[in-house]
């Protein structure tokens, strides 16, 4: 055998290809070569399990782990090409030295441009340029010519800033002696094109499930196809479009990527694409009599949309009414809620399939916030599953209590990031876990909280220092290795250094385990080891002054980085993505996330080339990727057993299913709805809908039957009761007695806010200290908005407020200032007498036991003739006069009554219809603070 052959969608792929390789007498020698690290040992397994015993292998090499996902490659495989190249340039040290250009043509062009973070993500996002103009064999120097055409002026900076990729990364790389990794790939597979074209292998070279779409690929395949044994083997070809169809498939077709091979690449028609030996006929097709329907029922949902209107006439000609039935068994489509729901159906659909002997189910999708859930889930029964794809880097625990150190040296140690910092897993400071839970409880206790606490590491130092008792040692040895960060740097790769050494002494063990030992260990400390061995390496060339921008720099160069399991958790039940999932065969195939813009994905915009700049570089356009994407889900779709979920909303806002599941109900709706005068509007299109599973979902976290409680109504003996209340807590006794029955019988307290918080209780109170004071400093028509803000710089000093809050706060006071004033100077004629937080008791006749009322007036101004204003101060919204006068709001009121009877320090009490009574709002609006007044009479 030799030529261009197709396994179609649905076979067995990888068993197929197995069944040959063991026919051949020199499988040693064979070279096959397959799209992923998955698929090769995948591979291998087949040929053990047909071979039976002991077999000598075939060599068996990746293509690449994403190149046809992403359109880059990233030469992290070894091709064993027979052939070499210029070395591939360090990854870091590529991403290092864009930085550098951007940050030279920032200081240029844009003095006033991106911070050193950002020069980071652009220069990640240049590599990626760099690495696709490498795949498709575009000369960087062609961008040039496209840019200098009539274009916007954003589009003429783009040029200047691209001189970077067009001229000075070619010359560096020129100077080294080194290629783009993306460059080098292609390289090795010309060289071994060529040199297969000059002195042709008389053994069996198979190129087998790659589809094509890298150039450097297509000319391998182009070769090997015409070799004496050599075989091209292309997964899910649909050789039953017609002609008609051939020519209209575009982009976002799943044979797009074929047709593109075929004609541009390999120079052939559809017809050279040969099937398959036994891939119509194999054993044991019997027990799949309905593939063939289910092959036509996927082909025609994704049929092209330029002959969408002879859809019904290929419906019939293609699919039968009576080959439905059997092309929708195995085939379920599930809804849910939200994203959340769509994991649990999953977990629960893979949990059932482990009640199978032997059965295996896989979990495909691109979303891994969906993987992760999943993964999450299934821990509920004890079943671990790992996402093939790996977690993120960046929340990799060394990683992450590295980024906490910078950020709380970005904070001065604030109490936030502090606590985030200690209760780290991996902080240990040489405490056992008990010993250093109850430390961390106690110093959250006694230094970070209440107006006393300290919001600043100085603050902190000197009240240990003046208080600090058992808490005290372990203090100093926190601060001793936190030390390197207290340092100033100037580059990146000082920051990252003195956060690693400092992360080591954290981590360090009761038992003195060196922190190095128990830090990098396992995948994810393996990974973040070699991932900041490499910014070490090569960091010493981008600046970096401050620990706040060093960990937005590690965030940027983290993105999209992963660490990947070494081995699987379960045998059984698997996670993969669409690349990865190519060529596998489960007994259970998930589509998961099969919403529009997760699956496929929305190509986006390219931020450095427009559409026809792409186009005149030869360049495929974006939806290049939806034909890919579609490709994968053709070929999922045509698995035995396959479930289909998709969630109604996402991220709390609606989501449209996924084009191909809409075009799926679609064609099967029409069907149903045909030649009837009132179509059901059922959704329902004969689509299994598995209510066993829907039901246990349903099922599963639904609570047992109540009867509901009566709500709390506490009743504590009259000896326990308070004998003493404020008028402030006669409203909460009102509205909520429980709160009151919590703080004054059970004597709970609410923990207090972290030192410098500002929260709106603190709030409050500053700014009520800082308008008594003003009153207290005399007349207050004396006091000008200068006097005033001097006594507010006074208050502010008093109080461990964060620079940030000050920095909010400020303005504010400085409208209360002249508000304030202004609100005095309306004041006519001006009260007889003032009163400032004065104070009252009052026992309330005929109560037994004796029972007081207690008030703390803001504010009382007393007028001629017995009149009298009572203002309170609010920082937040002051109750209305309704809810004032339906007596929800008695603070005023029974502060009058008070005043009436004489309560206060007054030899001669007004009498209430005398007495007005009002509230002065401070706060509102975002950038300013305005004063109400709400008046009346009476109490």
């Amino acid at each position: 055998m030799r030529g261009l052959y197709s396994i179609p969608a649905g076979d067995d792929f990888l068993g197929l290809l197995a069944a040959h390789l063991i026919t051949l007498s020199d499988l040693p020698e064979v070279r096959v070569y397959v799209p992923t690290r998955r698929a090769v040992l995948a591979l291998r397994e087949r040929l053990a399990a047909a071979a039976g015993g002991g077999l000598l292998l075939p060599r068996i090499v990746p293509l690449g782990d994403v190149d046809e996902d992403a359109l880059l490659l990233t030469g992290d495989e070894t091709l064993d090409l027979e052939a070499d190249g210029l070395p591939p340039v360090p990854g870091f040290h590529r991403v290092a030295k864009l930085a550098g250009l951007i940050a030279r043509w920032r200081d240029q062009y844009r003095p006033d441009g991106p911070a050193p973070a950002e020069d980071l993500s652009l220069a990640l996002s240049l590599a990626k340029l760099i690495d696709q103009l490498a795949t498709e064999e575009v000369d960087p120097a062609q961008l040039k010519e496209p840019i200098s055409g009539d274009l916007a002026e954003h589009w003429k900076d783009t040029e200047v800033f691209l001189r970077i990729i067009t001229e000075h990364w070619p010359a560096h790389l020129a100077e080294h002696g080194w290629s783009d990794s993306g460059a080098r790939r292609s390289q090795l597979l010309r060289i071994q094109a060529q040199a297969w074209a000059v002195d042709p292998p008389q053994t069996p070279v198979i190129i087998a499930g790659s589809t094509g779409s890298i150039p450097a690929t297509a000319a391998l395949m182009d070769v090997v196809r015409g070799l004496p044994k050599g075989l091209v083997i292309l997964p899910g070809f649909d050789a039953s479009l017609s002609e008609e169809a051939w020519k209209a498939v575009d982009e976002g077709h799943p044979q797009w990527g074929f047709k593109h091979l075929l004609t541009e690449r390999l120079d052939v028609g559809p017809e050279a694409v040969l099937p398959w030996p036994g891939s119509a006929d194999r054993p044991g097709s019997a027990d799949r009599p309905g593939l063939n329907a289910r092959r036509g029922l996927i082909n025609l949902a994704l049929w092209p949309a330029e002959l969408t209107d002879g859809w019904l006439a290929e419906r019939d000609r293609a699919l039968p009414e009576a080959l439905v039935n059997e092309a929708l068994d195995g085939l379920t489509v599930l809804e849910a809620p939200h994203a959340e729901g769509e994991a649990l159906l999953i977990a629960v659909t893979m949990r059932e399939r482990l009640e199978e002997p032997g059965a295996s189910c896989a979990l495909v999708t691109p979303d891994r916030a969906l993987a992760r859930r999943v993964s999450a889930l299934l821990r509920r029964w004890q079943v671990d599953v790992d996402d093939s794809a790996g977690l993120p880097l960046g929340a990799s625990e060394p990683l992450v209590l590295i980024r906490l150190l910078l950020e709380a040296t970005a904070e001065d140690f604030s109490p936030v990031t502090l606590l985030a910092l200690l209760k780290h897993p991996q902080c240990r400071l040489g405490l056992g876990t008990d010993e250093k839970t109850k430390w961390v409880a106690r110093l959250e206790m006694q230094f970070l909280r209440g107006n006393s606490g300290a919001s600043t590491l100085a603050q902190l130092k000197d009240d240990m220092a003046s208080r600090g008792g058992e808490s005290e040692a372990v203090f100093w040895q926190l601060l001793e290795r936190v030390v390197p960060l207290l340092s100033s740097y100037a580059t990146f790769d000082a920051w990252i250094g003195a956060a690693v050494g400092a992360s080591e002494a954290l981590a360090a063990d009761v038992a003195n385990t060196p922190g190095a030992e128990l830090l990098w260990q396992g995948d994810a400390g393996e990974a973040a080891g070699v991932f900041l061995a490499e910014i070490l390496g090569e960091a010493a060339s981008l600046p970096c002054r401050s620990p706040h921008q060093a960990a937005l720099m590690l965030s940027a160069l983290l993105e999209g980085r992963r660490v990947r399991p070494t081995a699987l958790r379960h045998p059984r039940l698997f996670i993969w993505g669409p690349l990865e999932a190519r060529l596998l065969a489960p007994d259970t195939l998930i589509l998961g996330g099969l919403n529009e813009g997760v699956w496929p994905a929305d190509p986006g915009i390219d931020p450095w080339l427009n559409r026809p700049m792409r186009k005149a570089l030869g360049l495929p356009p974006p939806e290049r990727l939806l034909g890919l994407s579609a490709h994968d889900f053709a070929q999922a779709a045509c698995a035995r057993d396959v479930v289909m979920t998709y969630a109604k909303r996402r991220e709390g806002a609606p989501a449209l299913p996924s084009r191909w599941i809409v075009r799926l109900r679609q064609i099967l709706r029409k069907r149903r709805d045909e030649g009837k005068e009132n179509p059901p509007q059922s959704p329902d299109i004969g689509l299994k809908a598995q209510r066993p599973i829907l039901d246990g979902v349903a099922a599963l976290d639904r609570a047992p039957d109540y009867a509901p409680c009566l709500p709390p109504e506490p009743r504590p003996p009259v000896s326990v009761r308070p004998t003493e209340l404020a008028v402030t807590r006669i409203e909460t006794l009102i509205r909520d007695p429980y709160a009151l029955y919590a703080e004054k019988i059970l004597k709970l307290r609410p923990f207090e806010a972290f030192a410098g918080a500002l929260t709106p209780g603190a709030r409050g109170s500053l700014l009520h200290e800082i308008l008594e004071h003003v009153l207290k400093a005399g007349a207050s028509r004396a006091v000008d908005v200068t006097a005033f803000l001097e006594i507010a710089r006074q208050s502010l000093a008093s109080r461990r407020i964060s620079a940030a809050d000050r920095a909010f706060l400020w303005p504010r006071i400085e409208q209360l200032a002249e508000d304030f004033l202004a609100f005095e100077a309306g004041l006519e004629p001006g009260p007889e007498t003032r009163l400032i937080e004065a104070a009252a008791r009052w026992q309330v006749p005929g109560t037994d036991p004796p029972f007081t009322l207690t008030s703390r007036a803001d504010r009382i101004d007393l007028y001629a003739e017995g009149k009298a204003m009572i203002i309170d101060y609010k920082s937040g919204t002051a109750p209305s006069g309704k809810v004032v006068a339906a007596g929800y709001a008695p603070q005023l009121p029974l502060t009058a009554a008070l005043l009436e009877t004489g309560a206060f320090d007054i030899d001669h009490p007004p009498q209430a219809e005398d007495i007005e009574y009002g509230h002065m709002k401070i706060g509102g609006k975002a950038n300013e603070l305005r004063l109400t007044k709400v008046a009346g009479k009476g109490s």
